[in-house]
């Protein structure tokens, strides 16, 4: 966590980590928009996801705030294996999305009324395993998609 010297940083921080993850969390909208139109999606949208989930996870690291930086990471992750199609965008990757959205969301609101991320450590962890597991699944799904049948 920040030192109190730090605050005006952490401040400045959290107000860049709300505007973004709302600017994540239309981005999600309108991927699903051009997924549900057209069955593919779109690269640029993928692309910014990322950059922002990267930013929000470097600057959380420079300000101590391991927990967030974790979860982000996870997220920043699932984002890569779709920007690189190693897996494919449908609804349960939506939904995780959402679930990381709305979890990550009030950890920024508990960052900002507490100066710690110690919050919900025990969803943070299952969060961290199930994206871990889904990742897991659908590009084992992709390779077996893509292997040819002998």
């Amino acid at each position: 966590m920040a030192s109190p010297i730090d605050q005006e940083v952490l401040d400045k921080y959290l107000t860049d980590a709300r505007e973004n993850m709302a600017l994540i969390e239309s981005l999600t909208i309108q991927l699903k928009q051009v997924h549900d139109r057209s069955a593919d999606i779109d690269n640029a949208i993928v692309n910014q996801i990322f950059r922002l989930l990267h930013s929000l996870k470097s600057q959380a690291g420079m300000l101590l705030l391991g927990n967030l930086e974790e979860i982000i990471h996870e997220f920043e992750t699932l984002m890569q294996q779709l920007r690189d199609k190693r897996m494919q965008f449908d609804a349960e990757i939506t939904d995780l999305i959402c679930v990381l959205v709305d979890f990550i969301n009030p950890l920024i609101k508990h960052i900002s009324a507490h100066g710690n991320d110690d919050y919900e450590l025990e969803t943070q962890s299952e969060l961290k395993e199930n994206i871990r597991n889904t990742i897991q699944l659908k590009r084992i799904f992709i390779k077996r998609k893509h292997d040819p049948i002998v």
